[in-house]
């Protein structure tokens, strides 16, 4: 039986100040799992670029699991070994949406960049963060993306959700929260669990036993098709309320937690 453990990024793996980074104890807790044999990589909402920015000390010896499943790399090729791209009446169809409303920004990821498109001569980019790029939209057809993400203000989350149900192509969607102010859209069918499984089938192992620790309803499939499952304190309550175990929150160095409960957890088994 081959032991994985996956972990999510944000508000899980990650500590913010002062800047933000995988604490130590915890790669350290990783690095002793992988040196008993077993498997450790992680499972987030970011692509590649975004990943490699903050990859700094964190250590894997399986396949990252990006953009929520839909992007599978391998690090140490520094290749995209699988993506599973969207269909552009998705991408349409949010463009339009979006358009006249000052509190929706839509943003589109493929496996290495972040794209914004100029709507109408206006690019709105105003509060966001992350790394992107800002293209003409006859550009379009030029990209293949695997997700897109509708940055919206706290107050606005839950009209935003409820519009999504009115698209055309919400058949076809996953839709995924993944922060206050983030909701991502992927191809329905795919998630972090789904994309675990194809990580693992990419690198030819079987007869596994998952173990997965992640915070927000983006996790939530990866939780549950786990076969030990955690969550950090600081979790949204719909995942804290999945979760075999409830660990320290990511500030107090959850993950460390949960690969020392899983290590004993093996040990009381042999």
């Amino acid at each position: 039986m081959k032991h994985v453990f996956y972990t999510d990024l944000d508000g899980t793996l990650f500590i913010y100040t002062p800047y933000v980074h995988a604490p130590e104890t915890s790669i350290n807790e990783a690095i002793a799992w992988m040196n008993e044999g077993h498997f450790f990589s992680i499972a987030t909402g970011r692509n590649v670029s975004d990943v490699k920015l903050y990859m700094g000390n964190i250590k894997s010896n399986l396949p990252f699991v990006l953009s929520n499943g839909t992007v599978i790399y391998d690090v140490k090729q520094d290749k995209v070994l699988y993506k599973d791209t969207l269909d552009k009446e998705y991408v349409k169809e949010a463009l339009e949406y979006a358009k006249d409303k000052p509190h929706i920004i839509p943003c589109f990821s493929t496996p290495y960049e972040n794209i914004m498109f100029e709507n109408n001569g206006v690019t709105k980019t105003r509060e966001v963060t992350f790394q992107h790029r800002v293209v003409s939209l006859k550009n379009l057809d030029q990209y293949e993306f695997t997700k897109m993400v509708f940055f919206v203000s706290k107050e606005h989350h839950e009209d935003v959700l409820e519009d999504l149900k009115k698209f055309k192509t919400f058949d076809k969607m996953n839709i995924q929260p993944s922060g206050v102010n983030f909701i991502d859209v992927i191809n329905k069918g795919t998630n972090k669990a789904s994309g675990i499984r194809k990580a693992l089938e990419l690198s030819n192992i079987t007869n596994y036993k998952i173990y997965a620790i992640g915070d927000y309803l983006n996790d939530v499939e990866m939780l549950k098709e786990a076969d030990v499952s955690f969550a950090p304190r600081n979790a949204h309550h719909d995942v804290l309320a999945i979760a075999d175990y409830i660990v320290e929150a990511n500030t107090e160095h959850g993950v460390y937690e949960a690969l020392v409960k899983s290590r004993e957890k093996i040990k009381a088994t042999k």
